[in-house]
């Protein structure tokens, strides 16, 4: 994953790029942090950075920008297993949420979110002006909890991660 301040740089990118070249993948998926990431530091690099990343990573780069949208609620009869099915699975958009359960009386809609946060099993978040509903309890820090892990200290730790460079396969 691409991340603004952590892994968007020269350096990083070089490094990422000497890995990959050791690793000759195929095809690479570029991910980005697009729903909200637990910690809130995380940001979505700028356009400069990604066309810059997809150039030093090499052949077969691609972005994955996910496809947005309503997400396909159909196939439950309950309107809190529903939305309980997408979430534990992502965070999505409350926009993208009302939208999928559209077709029903909003007074069911905010009935059934409405239980849900108030049994922990799903929550409400803001990141970046969006709201998302994700479910709980989730490893949510505190914006100042978030801000004790820099991402100076996190591209400390990454170093230790990187692959050899001679691996034993």
């Amino acid at each position: 994953m691409l991340i603004a301040g952590l892994n968007d740089n020269e350096s990083e990118l070089r490094a990422i790029a000497a890995s990959l070249e050791r690793m000759q993948p195929d095809w690479i998926h570029l991910a980005l942090p697009l729903r909200p990431p637990a910690e809130t530091w995380v940001t979505l690099p700028d356009e400069t950075a990604i066309q810059c990343a997809r150039q030093m990573l090499g052949e077969g780069v691609s972005v994955l920008w996910p496809e947005g949208g309503a997400p396909d609620l159909s196939g439950h009869a309950d309107v809190t297993d529903a939305v309980l099915d997408i979430i534990v699975r992502h965070p999505v958009s409350q926009d993208d949420l009302l939208r999928a359960l559209a077709a029903l009386a909003p007074e069911e809609v905010e009935a059934a979110l409405q239980k849900l946060r108030a049994s922990g099993q799903a929550q409400l978040v803001k990141r970046h002006g969006t709201l998302f509903w994700r479910a709980g309890p989730a490893a949510c820090p505190t914006p100042s909890r978030s801000q004790a892990v820099s991402p100076e200290r996190l591209r400390r730790r990454l170093r230790y991660h990187r692959l050899p460079e001679n691996p034993q396969l």
